[in-house]
């Protein structure tokens, strides 16, 4: 049962907000001995999604970047890097599954140069370029011929949200905070040195106050509230087989209308932007269905096995919202496109500005609320969004045009028709092997599953080792390309015994880079 508000309460920091971000914050907060309270406007029971902790504010980084100095888009990418280190051991610590791991950032004909300003912004931090990934080798990964190329990202690990939550959630309880749901922030005195936040029942008075919800903020922080806008979603799984057995990680296409999905072996889930908010399951499903068979044209007239829409509070300029508003508020909203490693990048600036004072949350000064402008905001955001679809439907024609009137390329020698002949002589070359795929920050990648064996000690998402071969009642998309033999490229993974120390050595990798 939901814990009953009493008429007043004290405390050293209030927690507005019971999302990942507000958990994370309380948690660390009540580890280093502060009284906590936090507050929930509903139940904490998000809906079970994909989430993806990994570096960086944005899941691209030329997206990011645009918007900051060198100098800032450095250093907020060493704060993200540490941060997400300390996130990946807390949630070991509590014993979080790990659902899979690696970013593929993938592009369509029309969007090469995107690819190539990811490149430029990872140049920019003094990053070890990502080798490019070639269209055949993603097709033969994800069973897709929609994209030309793409970048792999092995450190980033994927989450399930309800049950980080509730992990977490069962960890600040046991740390000492105390938790009360359906218990709203209604006004709030923000001005002296100590704050008073009033809910139905009473008020909190604290020290500090958080500030991590993304709806219901107006009462407590009207200039927060207003800097933040809502990018509807739409959600869903396909009982299809739709990658190798051997890669569990998240495709990311690149801008706001990007889709992202996990073609995990047994169900394709999928998750995709809309202009407006969709309400019901069957509008969700046919949304989804039509979003998602631009990347997997076989799904033909196939429904979701499960759709429902969502909305995520994001900022005007398209970056997290991080950072103090005066002596002793806290704001951490608008997480983005990369809200569970701006959650725990947000946990860590703000535990550390209040505990240690070490100033690393000025860093973070560029992502200062700013107005969206209402509701006339809202009808710009949505007509900006109509145009970038418009935009992009008639690149992605032009692209596909322009493929199909390109001169054919001659054919290679073993393709020509003298090639089994030459075989039969023993004078046809071996194939070279391929280099080893390149990992985040130039670090080596141990334990490289053999093709067809899943990831992370022989499973995926829990399923036995031989689950490839488990579903033959399972359609399978992509034709020969969906077999988990016969890739190009084979995808890498790290072991979870040296994900840790790996990252130990990124940090260093970051700061110190290599020197070409």
């Amino acid at each position: 049962m939901p814990a009953v508000a009493p008429p007043d309460l004290d405390a050293d920091v209030c927690v507005v907000g019971g999302g990942i971000a507000g958990l994370l914050a309380a948690l660390r907060l009540a580890r280093r001995g502060l009284d906590v309270v936090l507050l929930e406007r509903a139940l904490i029971a998000p809906a079970p999604r994909t989430a993806l902790l990994a570096a960086g504010v944005t899941l691209w980084l030329g997206e990011g970047d645009a918007r900051l100095s060198k100098e800032a888009a450095r250093s907020t990418f060493d704060l993200s890097l540490e941060a997400m280190a300390g996130a990946l051991a807390l949630f070991d610590e509590l014993g979080v599954e790990r659902r899979g791991r690696g970013l593929l950032r993938v592009g369509a004909a029309h969007e090469v140069a995107i690819l190539d300003a990811e490149d430029a912004a990872r140049e920019l931090l003094g990053l070890v370029e990502l080798r490019r990934w070639a269209g055949e080798e993603i097709a033969a990964t994800i069973a897709s011929t929609r994209y030309v190329g793409g970048t792999y990202e092995p450190h980033a690990v994927l989450y399930e949200t309800s049950a980080l939550s509730a992990a977490l959630m069962a960890a600040a309880l046991a740390a000492g905070v105390r938790i009360l749901e359906l218990t709203p922030a209604v006004a709030a005195d923000l001005a002296g040195v100590r704050k008073y936040v009033m809910t139905p029942s009473g008020r909190v008075r604290a020290d500090h106050v958080v500030l991590c919800a993304g709806r219901g903020l107006a009462p407590v922080a009207p200039w927060l509230a207003g800097a933040l806008g809502f990018e509807h979603w739409v959600r869903g799984g396909f009982a299809v087989r739709a990658a190798r057995p051997d890669f569990s990680g998240l495709v990311a296409e690149p801008g706001r209308l990007g889709a992202r999905f996990v073609p995990s072996d047994g169900e394709l889930m999928f998750e995709a932007p809309t202009a407006s908010a969709v309400h019901g399951e069957v509008p969700a499903a046919v949304t989804l269905r039509r979003r998602a068979r631009a990347v997997y044209p076989e799904l033909g007239r196939a429904l979701a096995e499960y759709a429902g829409g969502f909305s995520l509070a994001r900022a005007r300029h398209g970056l997290p919202l991080i950072g103090e508003h005066r002596p002793g508020v806290w704001y951490a909203a608008g997480l983005g496109a990369n809200p569970l490693a701006n959650a725990a990048l947000a946990a860590e600036a703000i535990t550390g500005a209040i505990v240690e004072r070490n100033g690393k949350i000025a860093e973070l000064a560029p992502f200062a609320p700013r107005y969206a402008f209402g509701a006339a905001g809202r009808v710009a955001a949505t007509t900006g969004f109509w145009w970038l679809r418009l935009r992009d439907g008639v690149a992605h024609l032009a692209a596909a045009r322009a493929s199909r009137e390109a001169p054919a390329e001659p054919a290679s020698p073993r393709q020509t028709p003298q090639a089994p002949r030459e075989r039969a002589r023993g004078r046809t070359k071996r194939p070279e092997a391929r280099p080893a795929h390149p990992t985040a920050h130039g670090l080596p990648v141990h334990g490289t599953p053999t093709h067809g064996t899943p990831m992370h000690g022989g499973s995926v998402h829990g399923a036995p080792a031989h689950a490839a071969t488990a579903h033959p009642a399972v359609p399978r998309l992509g034709g020969p390309h969906s077999h988990g033999t016969g890739s190009p490229h084979p995808v890498h993974a790290e072991s979870d015994a040296t994900m840790e120390p790996a990252f130990d050595a990124a940090q260093g990798a970051v700061r110190n880079p290599p020197r070409h």
